[in-house]
């Protein structure tokens, strides 16, 4: 008997929180935002963010192991899923520790992906603290995630398709900006400005 699903004499199948989102999740037939159908997908990706600046704690650990468990319930129900990480070396360096050399200080501010390493073992902060982070968690997860560099795929131009995509269709991000955040932007309002 499965663990995760447990019928009960009279009452409604319980079923693991994991299984549920997983099921729902490919289950869903139309954007949240767009009136449109969601194409039949073949491949499924399940996806955390984080930014490296520092020593990471038990809040993206968590969201780590919840995103696990969803990415582990994908591939028991068998989708074809991968689980990645998107290391947002972009995000700006906000302090630097005070234990850290005085000769660094000028470098808060900066993308983590051009601030180098305090530690002197890495290219850059956030590869040193990432690393580290990634591995602690296998002490928690089952495998590690596919680790993605957003400067990486900003530099290479693999967001320019997208980019332009989202220009020639200006208006369709209005509305999906619109409903997201219960406004109207009304007809002069521009991500340009």
């Amino acid at each position: 008997m499965n663990n995760q699903s447990i019928p009960q004499a009279g009452k409604k199948e319980v079923k693991f929180w994991a299984e549920s989102i997983a099921e729902k999740t490919a289950n869903r037939e139309s954007f949240y935002y767009l009136k449109e159908k969601i194409p039949k997908l073949k491949n499924w990706v399940v996806a955390c963010k984080a930014s490296f600046a520092e020593e990471k704690g038990i809040e993206l650990l968590g969201e780590l192991i919840r995103s696990e468990a969803v990415f582990k319930a994908l591939i028991e129900k068998g989708f074809n899923a991968k689980f990645i990480l998107i290391n947002d070396d972009m995000a700006a360096l906000h302090g630097i520790p005070k234990h850290v050399k005085q000769e660094f200080w000028g470098h808060a501010g900066k993308p983590l992906h051009s601030v180098p390493d305090f530690f002197g073992c890495h290219e850059s902060i956030s590869l040193h603290f990432a690393e580290e982070f990634l591995n602690y968690s296998k002490n928690f997860l089952s495998g590690i995630p596919e680790v993605f560099s957003l400067s990486k795929a900003y530099n290479s131009g693999e967001f320019l398709e997208h980019a332009l995509q989202i220009t020639k269709q200006f208006e369709v991000g209005k509305r999906i900006i619109s409903l997201f955040q219960n406004i109207n932007l009304g007809d002069s309002w521009s991500p340009w400005k």
